[in-house]
């Protein structure tokens, strides 16, 4: 019972993370952390080995967001 509890509590720290820096001025800024869950993160993707290529989904309704998250995450990277 209480690993279950840090177990959810560990989870939602990245989560609440992403909420509050990578959504900040889009709809789910103020989205529960399940529905961004099921609307961002939980998609069928496909990754080559190599070069680390990700395929989405071409009628992926919320690809605009992802690559503006993904174009944050990779300048905060390089810094």
């Amino acid at each position: 019972m209480l690993f279950g509890l840090f177990i959810l509590s560990a989870a939602s720290v990245p989560m609440h993370a992403l909420r509050e820096n990578l959504l900040r001025s889009s709809e789910p800024a103020h989205a529960q952390f399940d529905t961004i869950r099921l609307r961002l993160l939980k998609l069928g993707a496909r990754i080559e080995a190599g070069r680390t290529f990700i395929h989405f989904p071409t009628r992926y309704p919320m690809q605009p967001l992802l690559a503006n998250a993904s174009a944050v995450l990779a300048a905060m990277n390089t810094s």
